[in-house]
């Protein structure tokens, strides 16, 4: 099981933050191509968003 974690926002004291957490077994991320999403196209990103399970 491989498990990812990410944050966005500005944190408590300027703004809102949010914090999401991924877990899935290593063989089904590898056959969907999951990766860092910043190096994936926006179109990439798309396509894997839109994924059933």
């Amino acid at each position: 099981m491989q498990c990812g974690l990410d944050e966005a926002g500005r944190g408590p004291v300027i703004g809102p933050m949010v914090i999401a957490m991924v877990c899935g077994d290593e063989k089904d991320l590898s056959l969907i191509g999951a990766r860092d999403s910043k190096i994936l196209s926006p179109g990439r990103r798309e396509t894997l968003l839109l994924l059933e399970p």
